[in-house]
């Protein structure tokens, strides 16, 4: 008799596995996310004191350069005015009113051709 309360038990838990992994898989997502963001906040505020400081418009030239040191920007869009120019954005990643943000334009051929921090 108890061999079969087990397997009922057994039954049941394999019932319900298929959604307790998605649910585990949704917080193991989650957590990874929440690393990504420090990492990219992080990445931010070096590339913030590299603007301040004069650092970046003396080291980085070119848009591999600025990609590799301070990762992808949250945004890239076309320079206003300015044809075959892009104008890429970087901010911390979920604070998007009230934080600073750095600008780079970048040519075609991936020459950066200016920075401003507002």
């Amino acid at each position: 008799m108890a061999g079969v309360l087990f397997f009922c038990a057994s039954c049941s838990k394999l019932q319900h596995i298929g959604p307790a992994l998605t649910l585990k898989g949704y917080a193991d997502e989650q957590e990874a996310q929440r690393v990504d963001v420090k990492r990219r906040d992080a990445l931010f505020e070096q590339l913030l004191l590299a603007v301040k400081t004069g650092e970046f418009q003396k080291t980085v030239k070119t848009a591999a350069e600025l990609e590799h040191r301070f990762g992808e920007p949250v945004l890239k869009m076309p320079q206003k005015g300015i044809s075959g120019v892009e104008r890429w954005l970087y901010r911390r990643q979920v604070d998007y009113f009230h934080s600073p943000k750095v600008y780079v334009s970048v040519d075609v051929k991936g020459a950066l051709t200016g920075v401003t921090q507002e």
